[in-house]
């Protein structure tokens, strides 16, 4: 089994307020969920249900706020 290196700081609390990056990276790096064209994004149908769930973040949670 392959072993990953932990990806979190260890005596960092995820709890408090501050700036969180998040990066999708897709096995083989497949453009599962569409590409960019000319500087723009442009979702597929499976790109579509990853940014409405992006979305839903925020209507979920009022603490949080998402920029793409």
């Amino acid at each position: 089994m392959h072993h990953r290196k932990p990806n979190r700081l260890h005596d960092y609390d995820y709890a408090q307020s501050g700036y969180y990056f998040v990066t999708l990276c897709t096995q083989n790096r497949i453009h599962y969920f569409g590409g960019i064209r000319n500087g723009i994004i442009c979702v597929n149908q499976l790109g579509s249900i990853a940014l409405r769930q992006w979305e839903w973040l925020t209507q979920q949670y009022d603490y949080v706020r998402t920029r793409l």
